[in-house]
Order: C-alpha cells, then sequence, then structure tokens
C-alpha cells in the first residue's frame, strides 16, 4: 500500500508546474489531461488518472481522481483538489485516499505565508484540527516548480539545491526537500495521444526530482524525472520509489477555456 500512497507525491509536483505561465517565455493552457500508469517501463497496466488543471484570476486550481491496480497492488482510488493563490499567500488542499474499500487518509487544511517577519503555517481541519509551524524558507510547491522551469530551461547545467517545500507527501500534507536538476532527454511517448495533441509542440526540458524528509537525509524518499512542457503539461513522468517505480504516460489532452480577468 505504501507504493500506491507515495505515487500522489510526483502527482502533486506535476499539478503545480501550471504556474510556469507566468514566465515571459511560457503561456499556461489550463486543460484536462488522462494518463495511463503502468509497472516499472513495461507496457503491464497499473491504473491512471483524469486531471484537470485550470488558471483562475486569483489561482490555479487542479482537480484529479487516480486509479491504481495491477500485480501485487491493492486497487487504491485518490481524490486530489488544490488550490494555490497567485499572489503567493497560501494554498488549499484535498485529499482523500481509500484502498481495499476502506479510506486511509481524509486530509484537509490549507497553509499560509507569514507575516509581520512571523513563519508560515499549515493549519488542519481534518482528521483533526491542528497548526503546524514551517521553516522561514519554506516555499509552495507553484512558487518552487515555476522557478525550476524557468531556471533550469534558462541553465541546462545548473541546479536547484535543497529546498523546504511544502505539498503532500505520503504522510499527508508535510514538508519535504526537494534537490532538482535537468535529466536526460527520454525516448518519444509510446502511446498515441488523442485530442489536441498539438499542445505538446510547445518546448518541453526533462526534469530530475529528489525528495528528502530532511535538510540532512542522505537517501531520498522517492525520485521522480518528469518531461515538462512550457505550457503547464507533462506528458510523461517515472516515479522511482523504495519498493517500485511506476510511469504514468499522456494518452488524452484537451484544451480548456481560460477566464478573462
Amino acid at each position: 500500500m505504501r507504493l500506491i500512497v507515495r505515487l500522489s507525491v510526483g502527482l502533486v509536483v506535476a499539478a503545480a508546474v501550471v504556474s510556469a505561465h507566468e514566465s515571459k517565455s511560457a503561456e499556461f493552457v489550463s486543460h484536462r489531461a488522462e494518463y495511463k500508469y503502468f509497472l516499472g517501463r513495461s507496457e503491464t497496466r497499473a491504473g491512471g488518472s483524469i486531471e484537470e488543471n485550470r488558471v483562475a484570476c486569483d489561482a490555479w486550481v487542479q482537480t484529479s481522481r487516480h486509479h491504481i491496480h495491477g500485480s501485487g497492488l491493492v486497487p487504491t482510488i485518490q481524490r486530489l483538489e488544490i488550490k494555490e493563490f497567485r499572489d503567493g499567500r497560501g494554498m488549499i488542499f484535498l485529499h482523500h485516499l481509500s484502498s481495499g474499500g476502506q479510506q486511509f487518509i481524509k486530509l484537509e487544511g490549507s497553509a499560509h505565508r507569514g507575516r509581520n517577519g512571523k513563519p508560515p503555517i499549515a493549519r488542519f481541519t481534518s482528521p483533526e484540527a491542528k497548526e503546524v509551524v514551517l521553516p522561514r524558507k519554506t516555499v509552495f510547491a507553484v512558487a518552487f516548480y515555476f522557478r525550476i522551469l524557468r531556471e533550469l530551461t534558462a541553465s541546462p547545467k545548473k541546479s536547484v539545491g535543497r529546498t523546504p517545500v511544502f505539498g503532500l507527501l505520503s504522510r499527508g500534507a508535510s514538508l519535504f526537500y526537494a534537490e532538482t536538476r535537468r535529466a536526460k532527454e527520454s525516448a518519444p511517448l509510446f502511446i498515441k495521444v488523442n485530442g489536441d495533441s498539438e499542445l505538446l509542440d510547445t518546448p518541453a526540458i526533462d526534469v530530475e526530482m529528489r525528495l528528502f524528509d530532511s535538510p540532512r537525509a542522505k537517501q531520498p524518499r522517492a525520485r521522480i524525472v518528469m518531461k515538462l512542457h512550457a505550457n503547464g503539461i507533462y506528458s510523461r513522468a517515472v516515479y522511482f520509489l523504495p519498493r517500485g517505480t511506476i510511469s504514468a504516460e499522456l494518452t488524452s489532452i484537451r484544451r480548456l477555456a481560460s477566464p478573462t480577468c
């Protein structure tokens, strides 16, 4: 079951990249995408997801549902809803996960930037009401991954050192430390992409992310290699986890309308 839960790390990471439209060289596209999951790099099916990423006048919004199955995996369903405000003041999140007919995660809450010199705070409303003070240098996922796409596109040999980021991990919404660099360019998609496939014609980079539990941890919790497009779409992701590897391949993409603000 841990393998399945940890997959949520990379999915939230991917959603965060929608902020790339703030770059002068990028234009975010609101879109609906479908992905198929495979065990390792083979063609053995392990589930899939439907994800909607939208740009609103005041925030970036992701809603998604993921179903995982496959050899030795207990059928699992995840529901994610994330709203991160474009002014950087914080985010609202919801993460529900059930496996084998039982609910294991029902996580809801928000995180906010510190004011008047105070550190940022995460506030949980479910499963219990509590507050967690975050390190002063903590960044929210959207701002951090916008930085990744911008800096690694401009300087391919650059790497972004270990940075505290607040996001969703296997234990729920939590702090993790990310190291990021450009990865070797991946092979073309082996699945035909239906719908508005011309959206994949925008420039793309392959990125490797290593996620750690602490500033001094020697071994990463997970390693993720993703192909990120300048318009906020990811066409492939490979999640290297302690108990195995899962690949996600884009199968369908459709442009959604963006608001006039």
